[in-house]
């Protein structure tokens, strides 16, 4: 008997093809799914190697150490050098295991006839590196040769480009001198900064030095023997007071650099997806245990009279119950071995598209062993749980309950809803296809809820992309200007003004001071602005800065609600702000509702941020001008550029619509991606309503040979089964929406979670409407291959099956 049952598996996984590849399918689908788990544990294992590589700095210290002297001018006093021997005095601190110092410099690119902003930045000496080092992924390391000028170009910037290629850079001077491009590479550090600043150039510091007619550097990069927190601040502040000591007149352009161990560039944005990863993951578990339950319950229902007859010639109970388990865990290994190559493949996939295109890192990615077993164990157990319900029907049948069935149920169905169907004015074969429907509605339900799980994660994450659009738009509204004009390497002053405000086009202008402060642990967007701002703020207690405030350079601030929430700070708190001075006391005077840098920022009256970062004028103008349009803002930026480039003192420009442009694509990207990996929850609501429609063929063979023995054609009985697929989708839809209304909700809350703040979310008609439309062109595309079997049925062999 245990050799019969065996044969009988084997067959049962070889006999019905078509429902063992849908069981498969639906397996490795699930499996797939399961792998986005995979992608943040991924992520901070891979990045931790490339920062080991790269051997990343823990702490960064930014003085303004490297001095610009136009040519032809005589030279300000300058500031205090800070010379080897002092350097050396640093090194010997305790706690400090390397120190690196680079020039870095902010000026433009031309490569062909496309002029950019990048970053400069200069390396002591290519071949001993012990900070942020930067290696060569194509080609080689620059020449230091001052007469033939070789530069490595950032891999993120350098795809496509070859070894030799020639590139103009410009110097302090505004004149443009060739490179030639030995290579391309990068480092972690500097390669996350190109994600967002721009094109990164890395060439000898002294390059950089030659371009900026000055001495010394503007980057100092450390690494720690011990990096936890309560030692980096420890030897932080030590760094401070030797530094104080040693050069008191070096001020800094920004607060210190401590970075958190295990973190990395982007990490905060990542973050944010892990809960729709898991949201997603989560789905697809539920979808699949259901289709698997509802397959193995028709398996069951159909070979009743079977497991009849092994019982009554002596087949126990367990023998039979292990026959249909062997028959699911042979179809459930194949599927989970697909998924779990499937799944393997798509995490590295996602987890490279996140570190190279949304990072601007290159890191290794390595599959973890365990969560490769944990995939394979959680599919097998997918396949097991989703069985029980069927495997202990068959082990509590009867042998004359068996014996007695005719292997088919119709579940109920001849009540209310079948009378209900047979009025409706349609025609027969809609009225036939809709009573199927009803007659089984223990399948048609649970196939229904298939459907209405892949249907709820297109609604739910179409919602999230519209609430996070939406935001993303709102949020740069509000920072108002249509130009941003400032100069890579100094402030603006007085004449700079006045020449921005005598161009044509141009409406008004405002003053702004960018720097950071150091906040509740980490490092915060602060803002100095005039208390007249054309800044859109939204309150939501307190007030902004008066007149007065500003005059008189007062400590107060305005915060962003995230920040606030954060940090447990309300209006009237007195809260300390670590500044490139050193820490200063302020009091909060108001809180902000905008969302501009993730509400995690501060607002400064215009002269507390000059004190605070130690410069008499401002750093950055905001332009704005007769009209948004771009054909407007485009020539008024030109104007400017070549205004300030006659003056031998060129700026930096940028154009408003084109960061709002550029971040809404990010934001499109992000979500497209996101919506994409939902894709197994869909895959498997359509493989349960292809699995439904094959088995309801199969169980009607007979029905369907009556119905062409009395005359019916191909297309009455095609219109019976497609009206009965369409309406279990379309019952699916309806199911779907409240669920992917209720799951948008929480997906959107933990997002505003994540970000210590809350959104509105969107949930247009159209969604709705548009998932609809989909249901309906995905059910009859995935009805054909059913459709095809029962058309094609021969009268004699039909009215033949049993």
């Amino acid at each position: 008997m245990t050799s019969v049952l065996a044969r009988k598996s084997y067959r049962e996984v070889t006999r019905r093809r078509v429902r063992s590849v849908l069981i498969v399918v639906t397996i490795a689908a699930t499996v797939t799914g399961l792998w986005l788990f995979a992608v943040p544990l991924g992520l901070d294992d891979a990045m931790a190697q490339r920062a080991a590589a790269d051997r990343l700095h823990d702490i960064r210290i930014s003085p303004n150490n490297l001095i610009y002297v136009p040519e032809g001018t005589e030279p300000p006093p300058p500031k205090a050098i800070i010379s080897p021997s002092e350097l050396d005095g640093l090194r010997a601190l305790p706690n400090i295991a390397a120190v690196e110092t680079r020039p870095v410099m902010r000026t433009e690119l031309q490569r062909g006839t496309e002029t950019e902003d990048i970053w400069l930045v200069g390396v002591e000496d290519f071949a001993d590196q012990s900070v942020n080092a930067v290696s060569v992924e194509a080609g080689a390391f620059p020449s230091t040769s001052q007469v033939d000028r070789e530069a490595l170009l950032d891999w993120g910037a350098g795809k496509g480009v070859a070894p030799g290629e020639r590139v103009a850079v410009m110097a302090g001077d505004t004149e443009f001198y060739p490179f030639t491009i030995s290579g391309a590479g990068g480092t972690i550090r500097w390669s996350a900064l190109a994600a967002d600043g721009g094109p990164i150039i890395y060439v000898p510091a002294e390059t950089v030095r030659r371009f900026t007619a000055g001495t010394g550097f503007n980057s100092i990069e450390l690494r720690l023997a011990d990096n936890s927190p309560e030692a980096a601040k420890a030897t932080m502040a030590a760094i401070r007071a030797y530094l104080d000591q040693v050069a008191p007149e070096v001020t800094y352009a920004s607060i210190p650099d401590v970075r958190q161990p295990g973190s990395w560039e982007g990490k905060d944005r990542v973050s944010r997806m892990v809960p729709l990863l898991y949201v997603i993951g989560f789905a697809a578990l539920g979808s699949a245990l259901i289709l698997v339950s509802t397959t193995m319950n028709t398996l069951v229902s159909r070979q009743t009279p079977q497991i009849g007859v092994m019982k009554a010639i002596g087949g126990s109970r367990r023998a039979i119950a292990w026959c249909y388990l062997r028959t699911v865990l042979m179809l459930g290994g194949i599927g989970t071995a697909l998924g779990t190559a499937a799944g393997a493949l798509m995490s590295d996939r996602f987890g490279r598209f996140v570190q190279e295109d949304l990072g601007g890192i290159r890191a290794t990615w390595t599959t973890d062993l365990w969560f490769m077993l944990a995939g394979i164990t959680a599919g097998l157990a997918i396949t097991v749980l989703g069985s029980l319900p069927a495997l202990r029907r068959a082990r509590g049948l009867t042998v004359r309950e068996a014996l007695s069935s005719h292997g088919t149920t119709d579940g109920g169905g001849r009540g209310l809803t079948e009378r209900v169907t047979r009025r409706l004015p349609l025609s027969s074969s809609t009225r036939l296809g809709l009573r199927n429907m009803v007659r089984r509605r223990g399948r048609s339900l649970a196939t229904s809820v298939q459907v209405a799980l892949g249907v709820a994660c297109v609604l739910a994450l179409g919602a999230f992309s519209v609430t996070a659009l939406e935001a993303t738009q709102n949020t740069m509204l509000n920072e108002s200007g249509d130009l941003r004009v400032y100069h890579g390497r100094g402030l603006m002053n007085d004449h700079d003004a006045q020449l921005l405000a005598t161009r044509p086009d141009v409406t008004a202008i405002q003053p702004v001071v960018y720097s950071q402060v150091e906040f509740g642990g980490d490092e915060r967007a602060a803002w100095g602005l005039p208390a007249d701002t054309i800044y859109e703020y939204d309150l939501s207690s307190g007030r902004w800065f008066t007149g007065r405030d500003v005059a008189a350079a007062a400590h107060v601030a305005v915060i962003g609600r995230p920040l606030a929430e954060m940090t447990n700070t309300a209006v009237g708190d007195r809260i300390d702000l670590g500044t490139s001075q050193g820490v200063r006391t302020v009091e909060v005077v108001g809180i902000d509702e905008a969302l501009v840098h993730d509400g995690k920022y501060v607002w400064l009256p215009l002269d507390t941020a000059k004190q605070f970062a130690d410069q008499t004028d401002p750093n950055v103008y905001w332009v704005e001008t007769t009209s948004p349009s771009p054909d407007v803002v485009d020539r008024v930026a030109a104007d400017i550029h070549a205004a300030f480039a006659a003056t031998g003192n060129p700026v930096e420009v940028d154009v408003h619509y084109e960061e709002m442009a550029a971040a809404q694509a990010e934001d499109r990207v992000v979500v497209g991606v996101i919506q994409v990996i939902g894709l197994p929850i869909v895959a498997i609501g359509m493989i349960g309503l292809v699995s439904a429609m094959s088995t309801a063929v199969l169980e009607r063979t007979r029905e369907i040979g009556i119905l062409r023995a009395v005359g019916a054609r191909a297309r009455h009985v095609r219109r019976v089964f497609r009206t009965e697929g369409t309406a279990v989708a379309v019952m699916g839809w309806l199911i779907g929406i409240p669920i992917g209304y209720g799951l948008g909700r929480v997906i959107v809350w933990a997002f505003g979670r994540a970000l210590h703040t809350s959104f509105t979310m969107m949930f247009p008609l159209w969604l709705p409407l548009l998932a609809l439309a989909g249901v309906i062109v995905v059910a009859r595309l995935t009805l054909r291959p059913p459709l095809r079997q029962a058309v094609r049925m021969r009268v004699g062999e039909a009215l033949r099956y049993e």
